[in-house]
Order: structure tokens, then C-alpha cells, then sequence
């Protein structure tokens, strides 16, 4: 009988400084203006009432219906293009399902505006923004201008200011 010899091939020695993997750099995500400094902002697209009325015309055969019974806008057919926003909405749910229709102070003419809001300081469920290359892509969806930070008009939901009046019933909001 032969002998035979098994050889083993020796482990490289292990350093005994381990090297700490370095973790990926991450950009920060944008973060909405302090309520507390700037007040109530929404962050939307904003639309007149003229443009609104011109996009219901296109887009609602209903509201084309209505314009021709009344050269005027009714009330009907304000009630229609005013609530236009939802479907704006609507056409960029894909890149942002939490948009939503807003009322915000125009700040070059002081109006009221409505938005397809993206973002709103006051609200911790909206407080998330997109990034600007979600923020390009739903502006070439509904071809309008840049979002932009506007003041809120809507005010503070009733149950708030009852809230504040009422502590008994802030306590029965919070159950």
C-alpha cells in the first residue's frame, strides 16, 4: 500500500484592520417651507378660471352643451369646469396619486386660483414633494406652467375649529 499525503492549500491571512464599506451618498429630498415661518403653501399647478373654462370646453362635451344654451357662464357650467381639477388630477395619478384640488391665493393679482395641488405644509398626509423630474413629467401632462408654492386659501377644516373652541370635543376627535 502507498501512502498518500493530502495537501491543503493555505487560506490567505485576513487583514485585522477591516475596512468599513463606505455607504452610498443619497441626495435629500426637498423638503416643504416651515408652516410655523411661511404660513399655509400648497405646491400645485395652478389654473385661472379662464383656462379652466377653455379646458372644460375642450374636454367636457357637457360643458360644450351648456355654452351653447348661454353665451354666459352659468352656474352650471362653472360648477363643471371648477371641478375640471379632479380630472386633471386624474391624468397625472400614474407619477402622484395624492394630488388633489386646491384653492390658493394668485400672487400676482391677489385672486383666488384652484391647483392641482402636490404638496401642502400643513398637512402632514401631503407634506411629501415629488422630485423635479416627477414634477416635469406630470408639467408635459397637463401643459401648463411650473408648479410653484402658493398661499393657502382653503381654510382649516371645521372640526379644527371647533376643536379649538371645544377641548371636550378635540379630545372626542382624537378617539
Amino acid at each position: 500500500m502507498s501512502s498518500s499525503t493530502v495537501h491543503f492549500a493555505s487560506s490567505p491571512e485576513v487583514d485585522a484592520q477591516v475596512v468599513p464599506k463606505p455607504n452610498p451618498i443619497r441626495k435629500s429630498r426637498p423638503k416643504p417651507p416651515a408652516y410655523g415661518i411661511y404660513g399655509p403653501l400648497v405646491l400645485g399647478f395652478a389654473f385661472s378660471y379662464d383656462e379652466l373654462d377653455k379646458r372644460a370646453f375642450e374636454r367636457l362635451p357637457e360643458y360644450r352643451e351648456l355654452s351653447q344654451q348661454s353665451p354666459r357662464p352659468d352656474h352650471k357650467m362653472m360648477i363643471r369646469s371648477h371641478n375640471l381639477i379632479y380630472s386633471l388630477c386624474a391624468d397625472i395619478d400614474h407619477l402622484w396619486p395624492q394630488a388633489f384640488k386646491g384653492w390658493v391665493r394668485d400672487p400676482d393679482t391677489g385672486n383666488g386660483m384652484y391647483v392641482v395641488g402636490l404638496s401642502s405644509n400643513r398637512d402632514s398626509d401631503r407634506l411629501r414633494m415629488p422630485t423635479p423630474a416627477h414634477a416635469e413629467k406630470m408639467q408635459k401632462i397637463l401643459k401648463c406652467g411650473q408648479a410653484q408654492w402658493y398661499p393657502d386659501l382653503i381654510p382649516p377644516s371645521k372640526t379644527d375649529s371647533i376643536a379649538s373652541v371645544c377641548p371636550v370635543f378635540k379630545l372626542y376627535a382624537l378617539i
